[in-house]
């Protein structure tokens, strides 16, 4: 049975879970869906080697080496995230007084499926040298960015909305031969804003409410960090004109010391606080939250090509990724300031258990030039393992297994300029989780479990049922000078 001062952290506690939610950097399982920039999303992710676009300043710097003279890319990632979820039937007893306002056990489904902010501008030259190409670029995140749930749904315990962008500002330098190159993506992430909201159960005692109780309040933390360096690099040789070899990673976690505030607000047919009540007096919340390292490595075959610096026909690209997310087990949230729902009361710090594992993926595609210099067809697809485990189920972000299919083309319309356009699908596995074995739990900051919940610590707020998937398109200018 958790003391009233661990309850009480929770109210703000699991609303720092909004970083979950935040896109990041990393380009697979965690907080983000592969991949970013039409040529990557069109092989399926497999392009760790293939590259060969100004996206390789996050793909893998190496690449860059390979575009001589300059280049300028625009690109624009469309993300549609489809979410549902049906809670299952509590055993729970429910107080007989309390009616809900809408039906607890109906699906729900996000409300902001689309995410447009999946940008990236990036810029190549070689200043004239013979072996060094420089950049600069800046993108947004590859998820889903904004999703909100009703506040009467049957979610409303995990979530009911998130919104918020990270963005990545980077220079970039690569060194390369006929036959090798490496480089280096050094970036500042910029968290300006994120915003998180979930439904606590306000009651000081009485039995447990699983479905509504009169004093539910709305949640909402802001919070952000305008710098957190990071780092990534990548190399490419080819040991025979055919025959490919990349490797690419992030080498510098992304450490964000995040900083902001907490609001409360009533909710609509269950709630009637005063203003005062719910004004939380010199609010304050800090917290750490690290992105952590990843690895690629890709190899690929280039048909068609007698010389090291032949273009290919045709290619196909198997890729591996890793990531180390079993580094994010917990959140711990340092908190000031009172809460006054019912008078003055401190607000604890609190350590929030996640439990992520790391994350493998495995990715292949290809190209085919059926017009060399003209017009690219390009296919492909990837499984991943996802970070989230089993009974840790959230609405804030789905990362469970999954698998993706991709396609696109890329044509040359006049001799400098380039369009690509592709198209992704997103299967992901249906998760369902149980009352008993649930670890997700609806907050209940002023009131002990009562003596006769039955050993139950809580609510299980994450019981039912969890479907998801996602649709990408993306589209591409690169001109070259």
């Amino acid at each position: 049975m958790r003391s009233h001062s661990r309850r009480l952290a929770g109210l703000s506690g699991l609303s720092s879970l909004f970083v979950l939610a935040a896109p990041g950097p990393v380009r697979a399982a965690g907080i983000e869906v592969p991949e970013r920039g039409a040529r990557a999303m069109s092989r399926g992710g497999a392009a760790t080697a293939a590259i060969d676009d100004p996206t390789a300043v996050d793909l893998n710097p190496g690449a860059l080496s390979r575009l001589r003279g300059g280049h300028v890319h625009l690109g624009q990632d469309l993300m549609f995230s489809h979410a549902q979820f049906t809670r299952a039937e509590t055993r729970i007893p429910q107080d007989p007084n309390v009616i809900p306002v809408a039906d607890p056990y109906a699906t729900v489904e996000n409300e902001r499926s689309l995410f447009p902010f999946g940008i990236t501008l990036a810029a190549t030259h070689d200043l004239g040298t013979e072996h060094f190409t420089f950049g600069l670029s800046v993108y947004g995140p590859h998820g889903a960015g904004e999703t909100r749930y009703p506040t009467d749904g049957g979610q409303k315990y995990m979530v009911t909305g998130y919104e918020g962008v990270i963005v990545y500002p980077g220079v970039s330098v690569a060194y390369g031969h006929r036959n090798f190159g490496f480089g280096a993506t050094l970036q500042a992430a910029m968290m300006p804003e994120m915003k998180y909201r979930l439904v606590v159960d306000g009651l000081q005692g009485g039995a447990l409410n699983p479905l509504a109780s009169s004093a539910e309040v709305e949640a909402t933390v802001t919070a952000g960090d305008p710098f957190a360096p990071t780092a990534i690099v990548g190399a490419w040789y080819r040991p025979t004109p055919q025959i490919e070899v990349a490797v690419s990673g992030r080498v510098v976690p992304v450490f964000f010391h995040a900083e902001g505030d907490l609001t409360l607000e009533n909710v609509k047919g269950q709630s009637a606080f005063t203003e005062s009540q719910l004004e939380l007096t010199d609010p304050a919340a800090r917290f750490d939250f690290t992105i952590p390292p990843n690895a690629r490595l890709g190899v690929r075959y280039r048909g068609g090509v007698q010389g090291f610096d032949d273009p290919e026909v045709w290619d196909i690209e198997a890729d591996f990724v890793y990531e180390a997310w079993s580094m994010f087990d917990d959140i711990r949230l340092n908190l000031d300031g009172d809460i006054r729902l019912y008078g003055s009361a401190p607000l604890p710090d609190v350590t929030l258990e996640k439990r992520w594992r790391d994350t493998l993926s495995f990715r292949t595609g290809g190209s085919y030039n059926i017009l060399p210099g003209l017009l690219s067809l390009s296919a492909g697809g990837y499984w991943e393992r996802g970070a989230v485990p089993v009974n840790y189920e959230n609405m804030d972000f789905l990362s469970f297994d999954r698998w993706g299919l991709g396609l696109g083309a890329r044509v040359t319309v006049i001799e400098m300029l380039d369009l690509g356009v592709a198209y992704a699908h997103v299967f992901q596995e249906t998760r369902k989780t149980t009352e008993t074995y649930g670890k997700v739990f609806q907050q209940r900051p002023l009131a002990e479990c009562p003596a006769d919940c039955g050993g139950r610590s809580g609510v299980p707020a994450n019981a039912g049922t969890f479907e998801s998937s996602y649709d990408q398109l993306a589209a591409s200018v690169t001109a070259r000078f």
